[in-house]
């Protein structure tokens, strides 16, 4: 997911993020993205709140939102795998 969240960032914005790197892990659970796509509107407070972060509440959401999209493809993939598994080819 790290790399997902620097991928998608201009790259003049990336000497202003590097720095932060930590505390964007921190406030993103180590981007662990079942953690992640479970977060409230408290947690986007919360990491507004960080002084460390950079105050982007559209990023914030949009970051959030990736998280709970990944997880559903990831659970797709598995149903479809799992499906593609028991289902007989003919």
């Amino acid at each position: 997911m790290a790399e997902v969240i620097f991928a998608a960032v201009p790259p003049h914005d990336w000497d202003k993020l590097k720095p932060k790197s930590g505390a964007i892990r921190k406030a993103f659970s180590n981007f662990n993205v079942s953690k992640v796509a479970n977060f409230t509107k408290k947690d986007v407070e919360r990491i507004m709140k960080m002084p460390e972060m950079v105050h982007n509440r559209r990023n914030i959401e949009g970051i959030i939102q990736n998280a709970k999209k990944c997880k559903r493809l990831f659970r797709n993939m598995v149903l479809s795998k799992t499906l593609s598994a028991i289902t007989p080819m003919t």
